[in-house]
Parts: structure tokens; sequence; C-alpha cells
């Protein structure tokens, strides 16, 4: 074979092998939220790529495929003067998978699921209750009261050629995003005493913020939820491109349960658009009496933080 058709081989083989990665809907994602930046709700959202986090498991760092930070803002007061602050950051940790040779199910299961996001705020760290940040995490309209739930699923090959030969996909996305959610909790709570411990008086530097974490799970390939039938054994099966999945982690370093979105790659631009509402139902949240109630638990803690 000469040199010019082994390179050509050798690039064939790449492209493919790349094709058949994550790396080209990775990118894809991140056009769709550079893009999203155009929405006023979106300016100071911060995307990254490739976001680290501590597996304690193995105690290595590893890597997150995206991480999307959305700080949401208050009318308030900040050294006497009127501003808009930050009461708020929505932060989704995305994970990407694509195998369009597998398909993953997710079974219909007979008891009610109430799915919330994590959230922590400053009153984590000051070990304060009640800690009402959890308020915001329990409003009813949030996106997660429409979408379809469970804590059951499996995946299968349909398509020998298009598909990695795992049936474990799935499984290791929400594993990652456990572990990264339990960092990003870990980190932000430390954040926080810190900026406690070197701001002294609370009306020079906001430190109440609340953080709500979604955990996301990008899929490009088929999706379906499953459903028993009278028969017995039998199962009808429906096309779906959202699901939220509850899952509960316990290991030697972690007890943590997640509600995860798992969202078709067709269906990420309506999902996003889901979040949008969330913040603008957070930022009349943060106005009423649930932001009002949030602010002042968290100054009688700091309070009496500062008078120990």
């Amino acid at each position: 074979m000469s040199r010019k058709k082994a390179h050509k081989s050798e690039i064939d083989r790449l492209r493919e092998l790349i094709r058949q990665s994550g790396f080209p809907l990775e990118i894809e994602l991140s056009s769709v939220l550079d893009s999203a930046r155009d929405h006023k709700k979106l300016k100071d959202m911060d995307v990254s790529m490739g976001a680290y986090y501590l597996d304690k498991d193995t105690k290595q760092g590893r890597e997150l495929d995206s991480k999307v930070s959305i700080p949401i803002r208050y009318k308030g007061e900040l050294k006497g003067k009127k501003r808009n602050l930050i009461g708020m950051f929505l932060d989704l940790l995305i994970q990407c998978k694509k195998i369009p040779g597998n398909a993953w199910v997710f079974f219909k299961t007979p008891q009610e699921i109430v799915s919330v996001p994590q959230c922590t705020s400053v009153l984590d760290c000051l070990e304060w209750v009640p800690r009402s940040h959890s308020s915001f995490a329990f409003l009813p309209d949030l996106h997660y009261g429409n979408v379809l739930k469970t804590t059951i699923y499996d995946e299968y090959i349909l398509d020998e050629n298009r598909t990695n030969k795992k049936v474990d996909n799935l499984f290791e996305a929400i594993v990652t995003l456990t572990k990264a959610t339990a960092y990003e909790l870990d980190t932000t709570i430390q954040g926080l005493r810190d900026t406690i411990d070197r701001f002294k008086d609370i009306s020079y530097y906001p430190v109440g913020y609340v953080k709500l974490f979604y955990p996301v799970v990008v899929f490009d390939g088929k999706m379906y939820i499953a459903e028993k039938t009278k028969e017995y054994g039998e199962m009808d099966l429906t096309p779906i491109d959202h699901v939220c999945l509850f899952f509960d982690y316990i290991s030697g370093s972690y007890d943590i349960d997640l509600h995860i979105d798992i969202v078709q790659r067709e269906a990420f631009d309506e999902f996003f658009q889901s979040v949008v509402r969330d913040i603008e139902i957070l930022e009349k949240a943060l106005e009423n009496k649930t932001g009002i109630k949030f602010r002042e638990e968290v100054k009688n803690a700091l309070n009496l933080y500062r008078g120990k």
C-alpha cells in the first residue's frame, strides 16, 4: 500500500472513531448553548467543556463533559444602594452519550415520584435549621412536574454496526453525574464557608446565595418507556425523548440520591427552553416570600455564627 493510501486509510478510520465518540455531540451542544446567550436571562451564562471533579472512590480527578452555570438575580440592596444581586446559581451538569445502535428502556413504576434538584446554600455550611433554601427546589412549577419519572431502566443493543458493544453506558453516565454533583456540592459549601470567614460584614458581600444542580444525560440513541399490559409478561413500548430517573448511589465514599434528566439529542433544545422557564420561576421566588424568608434566615444564621 502506498503512503498516500495508508494515510487516507488512517484518516478515514479516525473519522469513524470520532463519529462514534461523544465529542461531536458535545461540540454540537456547546454551539446550542452559545447561541442561547442571546436570551436576556442567559447573557451571563458560563459554559465549561470538560469540567473536572474528584472521584472519591478512586481518589482520581475525572472529567465531566459540560458544566453550565447560570446566575439568577433579584432586586436587593448592597452598600445602601438598590441593585440587581445574584441570589442563586442554576448549574447544569451534562454528560453526553452517542450510541445510535443502542436503546435505553425505562420502566413505568407504580409508585409516585416527586422529583427535585439537589440544592445547597450558605445555610448548609452554617449547619442552620431549618434550611429554607430547600423551598426553591420544591417549587411546584419547575419542569420536573411535567416529565415522566422512573427508577428502573435497562439498555439493549439494536444495531451491531452502530454500537460500542456495551450495555452499561447509561449506568456509567449517571454514576459520573452523581459523583460530579457530589463534588460540586462539597466545593460550593467549602467556598461559601471561606467567603464567610473572609468577609465579616454580610452587607458588603452577598454570600447567602442558593445553588441548584440539574444533572442531565444527553443521549444520541433510542429511548422507550415500557409499561406492562394485561397479558402476563407482556410490555407496551412507547418512544420517548425525555424522562427523569431517580438514582440512589451508595459506595465506600458516597451516599447520595439524584433526580437525573435523560434527554434525547433531538429534544435538547426543547428541554433547555424548559430550563429558561425554570429560571423565570426561580427569579419570582427570589422576589417573593420564599426569597425573603431565605435571606432572613441567612442573616440570623450569620449573626449567630459571628457571635460565637
